[in-house]
């Protein structure tokens, strides 16, 4: 059955909620907000979004109105009903007593009769049993002394047997700590004989690695002595080969550098002689400036 959702159409909101269309009528308005195509591209289009929503939150405001104003007319209606089945069952209870209090009465009499039977038929039973009671107790008490007699002449032999049987044991373990104080006497001795023994055997080892060391370490501090003269002369060496490797790459440098300021030089001198300046002008000023007696004037090189 379709429904036309109308904004407070309360007919058909409580036709949803009584008549277990619940589901048709969302499913409606679902298909009515799907059919809708949200178009982000303008403001009046998000406007439209914005509308469409709105919509929809108030069809649920409508909705969950109707269905708790129906809510509470059902709560108002089953109170009332409540009520009725306090005061129908107060009521009837109350006239079931009434009707019923004679045959109560009289079973509760019964009842009572019953009872003061049951009593004195056990106070009877209970008379002739102390009656048998009483005839069983001297027997009892006969029969208790002699079980008692018996009882302590076992007592008495057992306790005899327990002495021998301790004696015995006593006996035993005095020859058995004996025999352990003479075991371990002699195998503390024989443990005694192997540490001396061995302790000889370990202080024979001890000297003689202690000599063995003793003379490794002489070698040792030869060897060492041998290599630090060793690497005494090399050092030597090095630093005496470093040094003349110095000297000369020193000299070498000085021959370069003489060798490229008098390039240098030259270039100037040559510079001088294309401007028809005579050679020992030339020669003259190149020199004053390589000085530095010229000011503001210098020769790269």
């Amino acid at each position: 059955m379709a429904y036309e959702i109308v904004k407070n159409d309360r007919n058909v909101i409580l036709q949803a909620f009584t008549g277990e269309k619940l589901e048709d009528f969302l499913a409606k308005i679902k298909e009515d907000a799907e059919n809708f195509v949200p178009d982000l591209s303008t403001a009046k289009s998000r406007k439209m979004i914005a509308s469409k929503a709105y919509e929809i939150a108030q069809k649920k405001t409508t909705i969950d109105g109707i269905g708790k104003e129906l809510a509470a007319e059902w709560k108002a209606k089953a109170s009332k009903v409540d009520e009725s089945r306090r005061k129908a069952r107060t009521f009837l209870d109350g006239l079931k007593e009434k009707i019923r209090k004679p045959l109560t009465e009289w079973e509760e009499e019964e009842a009572a009769r019953a009872e003061a039977q049951r009593i004195a038929k056990e106070i009877e039973e209970a008379h002739e049993i102390a009656i048998k009671e009483n005839e069983n107790f001297d027997l009892k008490r006969e029969l208790e002394k002699k079980e008692a007699q018996e009882r302590a002449e076992k007592e008495a032999r057992e306790a005899e047997e327990r002495r021998l049987q301790e004696e015995k044991e006593r006996e035993e373990r005095e020859a058995r700590i004996a025999l352990e104080a003479k075991e371990k006497a002699e195998r503390e001795a024989a443990e005694k004989i192997e540490e001396e023994k061995r302790a000889r055997i370990a202080a024979e080892e001890k000297a003689e690695r202690e000599r063995r060391e003793s003379i490794a370490r002489e070698e040792k501090a030869k060897a060492d002595a041998l290599q630090k003269e060793r690497e005494r002369v090399a050092e030597e060496n090095r630093k005496k080969a470093e040094e003349e490797e110095r000297v000369r790459a020193a000299e070498e440098k000085r021959i370069a550098d003489e060798d490229h300021r008098k390039a240098v030089k030259n270039e100037a001198y040559r510079c001088f002689r294309g401007r028809d300046i005579d050679k020992e002008t030339a020669v003259k000023v190149i020199d004053l400036i390589d000085a530095g007696f010229i000011s503001n004037i210098t020769i790269n090189y």
